[in-house]
């Protein structure tokens, strides 16, 4: 499951260069209805207990952080607790992300700094088109709760690191090994 949802995540986002917007929308429901099968899936194994491995926290906790509600988000965090819990060290980074989502998602201000929410007004390109990554911020972020220290101890980068993670992001590139601390895998 945790396979199929990642090579899903990774055909929205190639289907979001679709210029057509009805089959745009198509895809997307389709691939939101996969993915609301496989948590509840993973409700399912959860409540029969079924859920044993760090790997299989881990890759749960990955499941729910492409939910769509804040218990969703929620349960990703707890799910991800549980696999570092488990000598998993590779979750510290969801564990924060999948706060930082819930937070946010409930009208509060992320604090790990993990989160780079999308501005729509912000991300046209000048032919008036829509780029993936420009229009980015990380607000509401409260980014005074945690400290770097502590951020890195969950593999997240550190406040300076972060400001340029969103200047990449709004220079239309993807800074994808800065979004976790050196030496962190997720």
């Amino acid at each position: 499951m945790f396979l199929d949802d990642q090579n899903d995540m990774h055909n929205m986002l190639a289907d979001k260069q679709i210029n057509d917007p009805a089959h745009k929308q198509m895809l997307t429901d389709e691939y939101n209805e996969r993915d609301a099968d496989r948590r509840a899936r993973i409700r399912e194994l959860l409540a029969r207990g079924e859920l044993q491995q760090a790997q299989d926290f881990h890759d749960a906790a990955y499941l729910f952080q492409h939910g769509e509600t804040a218990d969703d988000y929620l349960v990703a965090h707890v799910l991800a607790i549980d696999a570092v819990i488990r000598g998993d060290s590779t979750s510290k980074w969801i564990a924060a992300a999948t706060l930082d989502r819930y937070l946010q998602l409930t009208g509060k201000p992320q604090v790990f700094g993990t989160q780079y929410p999308f501005d729509p007004s912000v991300a046209r390109k000048s032919d008036g088109t829509e780029n993936t990554f420009q229009g980015r911020t990380q607000e509401p972020f409260n980014d005074q709760f945690v400290p770097d220290a502590l951020r890195l101890d969950f593999c997240v980068p550190g406040r300076e690191q972060q400001k340029k993670n969103v200047e990449t992001l709004n220079a239309g590139k993807y800074p994808a090994e800065a979004m976790v601390a050196p030496g962190c895998k997720r």
